[in-house]
């Protein structure tokens, strides 16, 4: 993760020197919002010259050893990084079309054999999540969920209300 490379500025050359004896692989940096930001506005350029240096091979360059980034802020990321050799595919994860999230949250709820009390429903709960990723839709059911289990008297199946979905949003969207 970006947090652990800003912790030890050398692990990413370890890694690269692990990947290099166990080739063919990937390095995967998650959440690389700070690690590669633009050097201008970074408080650790040298982390970035390290990966411009590592992805061209300054030293050698070694096939078979290919860059992951993850980050939810693309823009910060240094210009250089995105350069074609280096990051140059980007793929974007949007936000499903609000007409499918109905049909995907009553997937859930059937896969987890839930219920939704009288007064709630796939469409209320879509307008809910408008706007939101698939991880954050699924996070706000569980969290409903796991709501709904601890509330649950026993008395029939378990049931999502209003107040658990509302919870759900609370701390997963809005935390």
């Amino acid at each position: 993760a970006g947090p652990d490379l800003l912790a030890d500025r050398d692990k990413i050359t370890k890694l690269y020197a692990e990947a290099k004896d166990i080739r063919p692989t990937l390095i995967f940096i998650d959440e690389a919002d700070d690690a590669l930001r633009d050097r201008q506005y970074s408080s650790s350029p040298d982390l970035t010259n390290r990966m411009l240096a590592l992805m061209d091979g300054v030293e050698e360059k070694v096939k078979d050893v290919v860059f992951i980034a993850a980050t939810n802020h693309p823009d910060q990321i240094d210009s250089a990084l995105l350069r074609a050799g280096r990051f140059t595919e980007k793929i974007e994860f949007s936000p499903p079309p609000q007409d499918q999230v109905p049909r995907f949250v009553s997937n859930w709820l059937k896969g987890k054999g839930v219920m939704l009390a009288p007064d709630l429903d796939a469409w209320e709960i879509a307008k809910m999540l408008e706007g939101q990723t698939i991880a954050n839709i699924e996070g706000v059911l569980q969290y409903a969920l796991n709501q709904a289990i601890h509330d649950h008297q026993g008395n029939g199946g378990v049931v999502i209300r209003m107040a658990d979905m509302n919870s759900g949003l609370k701390v997963v969207v809005n935390g």
